[in-house]
């Protein structure tokens, strides 16, 4: 699982939350000479999905085998559909999720780094962010801001490679006010979003865990959308535990490079 690094200017409202993929997304397209670019699965269509797709069906349910054979490949548990696209299709992976490409008449190839997949919309939520930035524009035309608005306001300047200095000033505020909730709403996604460098399953989760407590009982609509995620990256990390009891080689192969 990989979470892609944005930019740390919640004062300007133009930053975008990041995406958090239960599986590694590849930024290539989709199709390569033919073929799904990329680790893929090659599937059997029945009879009834062929009859489906002819009757110009976009999705098709997964049999209980096919979803067993997803599983051994890709580790991914309660993904019962796909979409099914043709095989001459010319399109990025940035926002596809649980895709196939129909190969032959009977086959078809699904995208492992796509299965299971769950593109996080939040980041377009754009009236949350309308609600954050009129917070900041209150605070902005304080003449006498408090030292924990000031903070603040130091951390909202920062960029990308000063996340964890951010962080400390915003922590500072909200020792300062507790029931300071912008404070506590911009570091929850600091923590979640921003958090540089590679980390493993167990430590997003403890972050996500932390943002969540912040949030809590202030923010209901951040506080679902984080618990969602959190919800996600269990997921994962039952279906990594999974994989190392049964020792099954192509489980997860495509992902392990994230983790």
């Amino acid at each position: 699982m990989r979470v892609v690094k944005v930019l740390f200017i919640p004062a300007l409202c133009t930053v975008a939350l990041s995406t958090l993929l239960p599986l590694g997304a590849i930024a290539d397209g989709l199709m390569r000479n033919g073929h799904v670019a990329g680790p893929h699965t090659t599937l059997v269509l029945t009879r009834e999905q062929r009859e489906q797709l002819r009757k110009g069906a976009y999705k098709i349910s997964l049999t209980p085998d096919q979803q067993q054979t997803m599983r051994a490949s890709t580790g991914v548990t309660g993904v019962t559909k796909v979409s099914v696209l043709p095989k001459t299709t010319r399109t990025c992976t940035c926002e596809l999720e649980d895709v196939s490409a129909r190969i032959s008449a009977k086959t078809i190839e699904v995208a492992d780094s796509q299965f299971g997949r769950r593109f996080d919309r939040f980041r377009y939520n754009y009236a949350y962010w309308a609600k954050i930035k009129l917070a900041e524009n209150k605070e902005a035309a304080l003449k006498a801001p408090s030292k924990a608005i000031i903070l603040r306001k130091e951390a909202s300047k920062l960029g990308p490679d000063e996340v964890n200095r951010a962080s400390e000033l915003l922590k500072k505020a909200i020792a300062i006010n507790p029931e300071y909730t912008l404070a506590r709403q911009l570091l929850a996604l600091n923590y979640t979003d921003y958090s540089p460098g590679k980390q493993s399953l167990i430590q997003r989760k403890r972050k996500y865990e932390e943002a969540i407590a912040l949030v809590r009982g202030r923010d209901a609509e951040l506080e679902k959308h984080l618990s969602y995620q959190l919800h996600l990256i269990n997921e994962m990390i039952d279906a990594k535990k999974e994989v190392t009891e049964f020792n099954t080689s192509r489980v997860l192969k495509p992902l392990l490079k994230y983790w």
